[in-house]
């Protein structure tokens, strides 16, 4: 396992984000959380895969001027949702959720993230170091905690303490 992927056991049974990815915009993987391991899966190329399909829809599909971004693939009862902050991404794999519930969390955990990590983010050389105690909002929506709202956390590692 790389060091920016983590597995998630246990859980409770009716959760249904199956994977949460934090992606930085030029498509390199921040971090990964999953709550089933999937042997043979490359997470690296799937996220930089989420970012060759958004510029291809964007490259194809813009209108003049206004920039428009892909929030949700679909593909049998499977969803991805993406949430678009200023320098990174968050997506999502997720069974049968409804779409306002879940953008609703994906910004909380967009806007959280953002907040703490606002420094790496604004030109990320690549260390992962320098998003130690990411995962704490990553699992968090992975769990489904942000159905509250925004979190307040206050992590050693930004020293930040952040919400709604």
């Amino acid at each position: 396992m790389q060091k920016n992927e983590h597995h998630m056991d246990g859980g409770s049974p009716d959760l249904i984000i199956e994977d949460v990815f934090l992606i930085y915009n030029d498509g390199r993987l921040i971090n990964h959380q999953t709550r089933q391991l999937k042997p043979g899966v490359d997470n690296e190329i799937l996220s930089s895969m989420f970012t060759a399909v958004q510029s291809f829809i964007k490259d194809s599909f813009g209108s003049g001027g206004r920039t428009k971004v892909l929030e949700r693939l679909d593909f049998g009862d499977n969803s991805v949702f993406i949430e678009h902050g200023e320098k990174c991404y968050l997506a999502i794999a997720a069974m049968d959720i409804g779409e306002e519930e879940i953008q609703e969390q994906l910004k909380c955990a967009s806007r959280d993230i953002s907040n703490a990590y606002s420094e790496p983010l604004k030109n990320w050389n690549g260390d992962f170091d320098e998003f130690a105690g990411v995962e704490i909002y990553i699992k968090k929506l992975l769990a489904g905690e942000y159905k509250k709202g925004c979190m307040l956390i206050n992590t050693p590692e930004t020293g930040s303490s952040i919400g709604r």
